[in-house]
């Protein structure tokens, strides 16, 4: 990389804002000196740092505003809802970001108050891919607690698609089967915290500059008591 690339790196990112934070005078100085000197370790560095640094202040910032910016963008997110549309039409009108709000903020209210079961039984099912798929590809401590759970889930409903319903045991069989389910409740209400403050976090961290706006405008006395 030339002192040209990094001067281009540094046009790119810094008058243009693009990490989201301002430098002081003597940051801009250093920074200048790492390109002078095609000290790419050290510029990126600093950058990383100074990006870090400013998302613990989005953080600390934000949740001055807003208490739980989870429930902030589904609120959001649901002021896009009409009468007369599906769940489906609804979640499609939703932005990537809402729907990892939604999608996990629908299971984990369903599983908290009634179980896998009551989050099947209302017609959840079909977000089983999308919530498997964001958590193989989160970082979550707990992922393979999560992914059992969906395992368990699938195992769970191909067990019973395979029992005959002529069987006289069949009901008795699909009870045990559904009855299996709590033991997955189990493992979820063991990592829910967990993942309460994974999926806040990751909500403050890729929040888009939409939901930043309206966080800054957001005022707890607009609220109707």
């Amino acid at each position: 990389m030339t002192v040209d690339d990094l001067y281009k790196l540094y046009d790119y990112l810094i008058p243009n804002n693009k990490l989201g934070v301002e430098f002081s005078d003597e940051e801009v100085k250093k920074i200048n000196n790492y390109i002078i000197k095609i000290d790419t370790d050290s510029l990126i560095k600093e950058l990383n740092n100074k990006y870090r640094i400013s998302k613990v202040v989005d953080r600390d910032y934000i949740h001055d505003k807003v208490d739980n910016v989870w429930q902030f963008v589904m609120d959001r997110a649901y002021e896009k809802f009409d009468d007369g549309i599906s769940r489906e039409e609804f979640i499609n009108r939703l932005s990537e970001y809402e729907k990892v709000a939604v999608i996990f903020g629908n299971f984990n209210y369903q599983v908290e108050n009634g179980g896998l079961l009551q989050w099947a039984d209302n017609g959840y099912k079909n977000d089983l891919n999308y919530l498997e798929k964001f958590v193989d590809n989160s970082d979550f401590v707990y992922k393979m607690d999560f992914q059992n759970i969906f395992g368990g889930i699938r195992y769970i409903d191909e067990s019973i698609k395979m029992l005959n319903d002529y069987d006289e045991w069949y009901e008795q069989d699909k009870q045990t089967r559904i009855d299996s389910l709590k033991d997955y409740d189990k493992l979820y209400n063991k990592i829910s915290e967990n993942w309460k403050n994974y999926l806040e976090d990751y909500l403050i961290d890729n929040m888009p500059d939409e939901y930043m706006d309206l966080i800054k405008t957001f005022n707890h006395s607009n609220i109707a008591v």
